[in-house]
């Protein structure tokens, strides 16, 4: 069995294959794709399925804001209960940095002030918002 040199596999020296092999390395790290981009769509998009504000005409023909929790509010809780598992083994703490810049603890506040006078279902929404609220505190 023979060994190859350097000059063998087309380079001029060891030096070149090593630096050849670094910057390809570094060329596949370029690649990886950073976890802020890869969960920021996907808790911007949770963030905006929980509900938001809108302009209600109330009897006296005025009109007044009021926050209306989406149709599947429930299920988006859960599911942003998912993701926030996904900082357990990430030292950046990447999905949290995410739900901050989407505004999670204003949608979380805005759905617990809205949902608790609305019956079993109000309480049960409001009891998972804060659920997850505090969860993120500890």
């Amino acid at each position: 069995m023979s060994l190859l040199g350097a000059e063998d596999l087309g380079y001029a020296s060891d030096l070149d294959r090593e630096f050849d092999m670094e910057r390809s390395r570094i060329g596949d790290l370029l690649d990886e794709p950073d976890r802020y981009e890869i969960f920021m769509p996907a808790v911007q998009s949770l963030v905006n399925a929980l509900g938001g504000y809108e302009e209600v005409e109330t009897g006296s023909g005025e009109y007044e804001t009021v926050y209306r929790p989406g149709d599947s509010v429930l299920a988006v809780l859960k599911d942003l209960k998912k993701l926030w598992r996904k900082d357990d083994s990430d030292d950046e703490r990447t999905v949290a940095r995410c739900m901050q810049k989407a505004g999670l603890m204003k949608e979380l506040i805005s759905l617990v002030v809205e949902c608790t006078d609305r019956g079993e279902w109000g309480r049960k929404v409001s009891l998972v918002a804060c659920e997850s609220d505090t969860q993120r505190l500890l």
